[in-house]
């Protein structure tokens, strides 16, 4: 049975993340870059369908802002980064789909 789909189940309890594949430099270079003449950003997940994007560059969160997807910034150590992640991608998916 597939959590995820469970009715009963109470989806604020319950984070499914499903990996489609891995998005490294090269095929970010092919895929997002190609020929564009102008530079494109070095990370863009909202071009592979990622809502949240986790990254400890505030150079990537800055991206974010000009190109519209959403980023987690990690700062520095916090016991508490995981619990923070599901309550952002919670509001995220309040937000999506209310």
């Amino acid at each position: 049975m597939n959590p995820c789909a469970d009715t009963r189940v109470d989806p604020r309890r319950l984070i499914c993340v499903r990996f489609d594949g891995i998005v490294n430099g090269q095929r970010h270079e092919n895929e997002v870059q190609g020929s564009h003449p102008y530079p494109m950003p070095t990370k863009l997940p909202s071009f592979y369908q990622i809502t949240l994007h986790v990254d400890d560059e505030s150079v990537v969160a800055s991206y974010g802002r000009t190109y519209g997807f959403e980023v987690f910034e990690l700062d520095a150590p916090d016991d508490e980064w995981a619990e923070k992640i599901i309550e952002r991608a919670d509001s995220i998916r309040q937000r999506k789909f209310n």
